[in-house]
């Protein structure tokens, strides 16, 4: 933009001015000129926006701009999230198959430690009642039944965790 010229100023389709550069910076900073505005050099009839001839940031671009690194940041979490996240039907899996293993999984090593504590004393006392040839009914059943809460519990710890996870990312 040179400083000697005059620009004509068009806005709703109604053409203004001669003005100077000066004034338009002027009417620019007050809010009055805005991006969708069209400006013409006054010898000429090529209407150009305003925010190009005057040579400053377009803010309805720079909006754009921030929803796209928004946008981006959203996807690159969700992309963490589904990389990070723990699955409750392993977590039963693992647990069932050997109690505490569905916590580890999750990342609840305390629960984790105490649910195979538990597993090793129930199968100490299986293993002396065979020994000593003592019949404890339902030994086996408590077992099996320690699979299964053992194995409920790592899902609810799985879904806990995501949940985490999830609030953590902002996915």
């Amino acid at each position: 933009m040179t400083g000697s010229s005059y620009w004509l100023l068009q806005q709703d389709g109604n053409p203004q001015g001669p003005f100077a550069e000066s004034q338009l910076r002027g009417m620019w900073n007050n809010g009055r000129i805005t991006a969708a505005d069209q400006l013409c050099l006054m010898e000429t009839d090529f209407w150009q926006p305003a925010a190009e001839i005057l040579d400053v940031p377009d803010p309805d671009e720079e909006l754009r701009k921030q929803r796209g690194k928004k946008d981006e940041w959203r996807a690159n979490a969700q992309a963490q999230f589904e990389k990070q996240k723990r699955s409750p039907g392993l977590a039963f899996i693992w647990s069932f198959l050997l109690p505490g293993a569905g916590q580890f999984y999750c990342g609840a090593v305390f629960s984790g430690v105490l649910w195979l504590l538990l597993m090793v004393i129930i199968l100490a006392v299986i293993f002396f009642a065979t020994l000593h040839r003592i019949i404890i009914i339902g030994s086996y059943g408590s077992a099996w039944s320690l699979g299964i809460f053992s194995g409920a519990s790592a899902w609810i710890c799985a879904e806990r965790a995501n949940k985490r996870l999830k609030e953590k990312l902002g996915a």
